[in-house]
């Protein structure tokens, strides 16, 4: 087994890929302080499998990748490959050289390969060991390592001697093994622990099992049931999605329909709008209207009031006049019974009158006789002339009472002819004002119904406005969102075809490459194996792990 040759690139100060390659004999690496020597045994150690960062001089593991400097970006990774001849077949490993390489990426992802075959870092270490070279060999020994392995515990010296004695290999089986079986002891414990719970278990699990055996029959029939029933279903369901089919056919069709409707609905709904407004100024036209009649309904209501007060106020008068002609008709019976008895005594007295005229014409005449004898006849002349004057005084009084009554029975006579002809124009005046009244009655009904009927029409107007509205904002809604669903997979799309033409993911050389073919300066180039390659799409994320950075190579 020799160390043919190390191969580093991007690691530490070796942004370049570099090779050393180690003939027969012995190789020195000379140069000042800070030329990087030190990196070479770094490379080898890192490459080997270490792990600890400060045996590397770093203060963690991304630092062993180049971070650039004033001229020059900095890399995404570092990679260090250690050929090997094992022709003599130290390695176990069938083959004449054996190379390992250790790839780390920047994002902190890390590979190990044995001759380009990808292999983990267990298979490096096992590899290697009883060799000398492993991770903890003897074979690299640097600044102070002799004076710690000589100041060093007995313990820490051992791990050497059993490297040098080749043991190691078997210790680390050893190692293994004693884990392994511990593991196994304590997975025995808790298998004995389940066990025993389990044999407590084994009558109430026979007799669930009985009824498994049971349940497992009735789930095969539950399952041929099933089976069946979902065959059934399918056929409806084939016959429900034909349906559905015909159904979303059908409601594009709507769809086109209600976009002709929208346009309908916007002209229909400036035309209502217009309408709306005409309605509007009829209405309030209707309302001034009404308010007008409401006020000479309310007139009309108060001289209806005052003509029923001026009738109940007739009425009175009219029964109190037919109580006072009641009254009168009885004075005037009375009257005319006294007048009668009054007039039989006027004639009594007017025949007595008659009588006494011609007892005073025959007294007259016999005065004339005896005028002589005037001492005689004087006393029973003044006596006659006095009755004669008392009967005169009472005759005119008879006439006087009698004139009076006439003229008081004409007056009431007038009067209840005026007040019954007043009566008669009261009620006539009142079955008008009723007529007046249930014609503005029927008036304010059919106003009211004709407002009603307005308004019903204006409140369906407005909910057809809104039930269109709301239709075109859903139909908007729906447009504006897949306007934009459409703006953002054109976006998408735009954004997607911009990476894939500017060879986003690539390295710069790369992108140089694939450029200089475009443009006709390179022949030959068939472009990087990601695009060059198509697999299912299942497969597409196992291919890209498996191939790693590889997919960046360039197929020429």
């Amino acid at each position: 087994m020799r160390l043919k040759s190390l191969e580093i690139q991007g690691f530490k100060t070796f942004p370049d890929k570099t090779k050393l390659s180690f003939e027969q004999g012995i190789t020195a690496v000379v140069g000042p302080n800070g030329s990087g020597k030190s990196n070479i045994s770094d490379a080898i150690r890192w490459v080997l499998g270490e792990q600890s960062p400060k045996s590397l001089r770093c203060s963690k593991m991304e630092d062993v990748v180049f971070n650039g400097t004033d001229k020059r970006k900095k890399l995404g990774y570092a990679e260090v490959s250690l050929n090997i001849e094992n022709k003599d077949r130290v390695l176990a490993f069938d083959g004449d050289e054996v190379s390992i390489t250790r790839r780390y990426y920047r994002s902190g992802e890390s590979e190990y390969l044995i001759n380009k075959a990808q292999v983990r870092l267990k298979d490096i270490n096992e590899l290697f060991m009883d060799t000398g070279l492993g991770r903890d060999g003897y074979s690299m020994i640097g600044q102070g390592k002799i004076d710690s392995i000589v100041s060093s515990k007995g313990e820490d010296r051992r791990e050497i001697f059993e490297e040098a004695a080749g043991i190691s290999r078997y210790r680390y089986r050893k190692t293994d093994a004693e884990r392994k079986l511990k593991s196994t002891e304590e997975n025995l414990l808790r298998l004995r622990d389940i066990v025993t719970e389990l044999e407590e278990r084994v009558g109430p699990l026979k007799r669930q099992s009985e009824k498994a055996q049971e349940f497992l029959k009735y789930s095969e029939e539950k399952r041929g049931l099933e089976i069946a029933l979902w065959l059934l279903t399918l056929d409806k369901s084939q016959a429900a999605l034909k349906t559905q089919d015909e159904k979303i056919a059908i409601a594009h069709a709507q769809y086109d329909d209600a976009e002709k409707m929208l346009e309908q609905i916007q002209k229909e709904s400036e035309e209502i709008y217009l309408k709306n407004g005409q309605l509007a100024v009829k209405s309030d036209e209707v309302r001034h209207l009404i308010s007008e009649l409401d006020a000479l309904i309310s007139d009309m209501r108060s001289q209806l009031s005052v003509s029923k007060n001026d009738i109940l106020h007739n009425e009175e008068n009219i029964k109190r006049v037919e109580n006072e002609i009641q009254n009168a008709q009885q004075n005037s019976q009375l009257i005319s019974t006294q007048i009668a008895e009054k007039n039989e005594k006027i004639a009594e007295l007017d025949a007595k009158i008659i009588k006494k005229q011609k007892e005073y014409t025959a007294l007259s005449e016999k005065l004339n006789v005896i005028n002589l004898d005037t001492g005689k006849s004087g006393d029973k002349l003044q006596q006659l002339t006095s009755e004669l004057s008392m009967l005169t005084t009472k005759s005119a009084d008879a006439r006087v009472i009698d004139m009076t009554a006439e003229s008081s029975i004409s007056d009431l006579e007038e009067r209840i002819e005026s007040l019954t002809t007043a009566n008669k124009d009261g009620i006539t005046r009142v079955h008008e004002l009723e007529e007046i009244s249930e014609e503005y009655t029927t008036n304010l009904t059919n106003l009211r119904e004709e407002i009603t009927s307005i308004t019903n029409s204006i409140q369906g107007l407005e909910l057809k406005l809104q039930s269109k509205a709301h239709k075109r904002d859903s139909y908007k809604a729906e447009s504006d969102r897949l306007l934009l669903d459409s703006k953002e997979h054109i976006r998408k799309i735009n954004f997607l075809e911009n990476l894939e033409r500017n060879l986003e993911g690539f390295s710069k050389s790369v992108k140089v490459v694939v450029n200089a073919s475009k443009s006709g300066r390179l022949k030959g180039v068939c472009g990087p194996v990601s695009r060059v390659i198509s697999v299912p799409q299942k497969y597409g994320v196992a291919i890209e792990t498996a191939l790693g950075a590889a997919m960046q190579n360039i197929v020429t």
